[in-house]
């Protein structure tokens, strides 16, 4: 660990997680978040720094698409800003990504009420349901809601799935157009967050299929994660781990890493993967063994036969057992 601030923070997250009943996990290796989280069905990502400034728009995106694909919320947790310390019960975004002090993290975790602010804005989190329901009684389309209060499509597409927050004036706004009363459209910013479905054709741009598998690649902790989402997975050769609601199976993968380096980092992805709830996997240009310790090693001439999800999964499953 670096730093003896950043130490600090990171044993402090890891204490206020497992006091409200997480399961949690210090990955220590470089990338969009450093510690996996898990109580029941909740999963939560986090990213700590000394300066949350220092979180930069790349891993942004990169938590943000990874959150969505495992129905996880992703979080900074950090100590000031370039300008100001970081104040206990308000929330605060660094491209679009919630950052917190860990004294607010655990209020967080436990859907407490919020000073929610955009460094010195306010902003709110709208009931996405609540939105939709009350467009769709007035027969609107997103579009001519967007029209009638003065915003974008976009805006209102992003409402309406919890892909961002709002301002108090945009909330009033359609509260008012949808006769509405006065900030019934706000709700309290809780942990929980539904995978979307579909993210290929999303707004982050860094998602894509994989066999199946909606997946995003990382500049770390992993090379990729991939989550595919309908059916029973016990139907296609897994058992799966406990995942959201309507999810089949998730898969975290390292690529074309030396064989030294899959060595060192198998312990670390076979804790992370069952924090996240994925399947943990190496795809390799070649190796003779199946596995690296207990994750299962996925060749380029087998993943060349490869051509469905349910074949993948079969394989990983496969080596995962023998």
């Amino acid at each position: 660990m670096e730093g003896t601030e950043r130490h600090r923070l990171i044993l402090e997250t890891l204490s206020v997680l497992e006091a409200s009943g997480y399961q949690a996990f210090f990955s220590g290796l470089p990338g969009c978040f450093d510690i996996a989280g898990r109580k029941g069905q909740k999963t939560v990502l986090i990213k700590v720094l000394e300066n949350i400034d220092a979180f930069p728009m790349q891993h942004a995106k990169s938590l943000e698409s990874i959150s969505n694909i495992l129905g996880a919320i992703g979080i900074v947790v950090g100590a000031k800003s370039k300008e100001f310390a970081l104040a206990q019960g308000v929330l605060y975004l660094r491209h679009g990504i919630v950052a917190i002090s860990p004294l607010t993290m655990q209020q967080f975790l436990e859907g407490g009420e919020f000073n929610e602010k955009k460094f010195k804005k306010t902003l709110v989190k709208i009931n996405q349901s609540l939105l939709v329901q009350a467009r769709k009684s007035k027969n609107l389309t997103t579009s001519q809601l967007a029209r009638a209060c003065g915003l974008s499509h976009d805006t209102i597409y992003r409402y309406e799935r919890s892909l961002t927050l709002a301002s108090p004036k945009n909330a009033a706004i359609i509260e008012q157009f949808l006769g509405l009363p006065s900030k019934a459209l706000l709700e309290k910013f809780t942990s929980s967050q539904k995978p979307i479905n579909g993210l290929v054709r999303g707004a982050y741009g860094s998602t894509y299929d994989f066999y199946g598998f909606t997946s995003v690649n990382l500049d770390g902790p992993a090379d990729m994660v991939g989550a595919s989402f309908g059916k029973d997975a016990r139907k296609q050769g897994l058992s799966s781990p406990k995942t959201a609601k309507g999810q089949i199976s998730s898969i975290i993968a390292e690529r074309d890493r030396d064989m030294r380096t899959l060595e060192r980092r198998a312990e670390v992805f076979d804790q992370l993967s069952q924090i996240i709830g994925a399947h943990p996997c190496f795809f390799v240009k070649s190796c003779t063994k199946p596995r690296v310790k207990s994750i299962p090693v996925i060749t380029k001439s087998e993943l060349s036969g490869i051509r469905t999800k349910q074949q993948l999964m079969a394989l990983i499953g496969g080596k995962t057992k023998n």
